[in-house]
């Protein structure tokens, strides 16, 4: 394809773009494997179940430290996200553990992995 090899292809693309399919001619002509880029960034995220009012969807507030730009001292950060809940098994008050996937809707990008500590 406009003479680049495949490893030219396969190295331009970001870790951070959605599943694409790339397939290499083989000498014979057919085609050979497929070689696909990850969804997403390996890391799990740690949070609290804040909301549950929306269908098989859970919003868990995520709590991470950062360095303030200006007085350099840790400053917590709270991102909530939205994640995919099956079972509907998460209520108010949990302690989940949330996992990247493919986009399932236009903002949810995880899924509630397991329920760490049940809320009282």
């Amino acid at each position: 394809m406009f003479g680049l090899t495949q490893a030219t292809l396969v190295s331009s693309q970001s870790s951070f773009m959605a599943p694409r399919q790339l397939q290499a001619a083989t000498p014979s002509g057919g085609r050979a494997a497929v070689a696909v880029t990850p969804v997403r960034c390996s890391q799990s995220l740690w949070g609290k179940v804040v909301s549950t009012s929306q269908a098989k969807t859970a919003v868990v507030e995520v709590a991470t430290q950062r360095i303030h730009p200006i007085y350099q001292k840790r400053v917590r950060v709270l991102t909530k996200y939205n994640a995919h809940d099956e079972q509907e098994l998460c209520k108010i008050g949990d302690t989940v553990i949330l996992a990247p996937t493919r986009p399932l809707s236009k903002t949810k990008r995880f899924i509630v992995e397991t329920i760490e500590k049940k809320a009282k």
